[in-house]
């Protein structure tokens, strides 16, 4: 399933996140910069620069998110399993500061998982 989204879109969002590569199957390293159709990793301490092509952002489904995340937001369950589970986050408008926390713990906020653009941190931990 595809919407036509383009990952060069969103990886400067996800800046710190880990790094899949399709070629290899693995976990590679940290994206730490995108470049035009580059990316900037850290593998292992040294720097690489490959093109964006055949890697993919790790990322968690909002649905992972736990307790102690969903502390931040100060909401009771309640509230949490309204506004995530039967509105579903597509359809939510989280407030910046809201949004900046879910991307710095690396929640994928634009179906690209779904999209097959990125890898499911909780696939690879099974």
């Amino acid at each position: 399933m595809t919407d036509n989204k383009n990952i060069k879109d969103y990886l400067h969002l996800y800046l710190g996140c880990g790094i899949w590569s399709d070629a290899i199957q693995e976990h590679v390293g940290t994206l730490y910069g995108i470049f035009g159709n580059k990316i900037h990793l850290k593998v292992r301490g040294v720097d690489y620069t490959p093109t964006i092509g055949q890697y993919k952002p790790i990322l968690r489904q909002l649905s992972d998110i736990t307790e102690e995340e969903k502390n931040w937001f100060g909401w009771d369950r309640e509230t949490w399993d309204y506004t995530i589970n039967k509105m579903s986050y597509k359809t939510y408008h989280f407030h910046g500061d809201e949004l900046l926390y879910l991307l710095s713990k690396h929640f994928d906020l634009f179906g690209l998982i779904d999209n097959g653009l990125a890898i499911d941190k909780t696939k690879l931990e099974k």
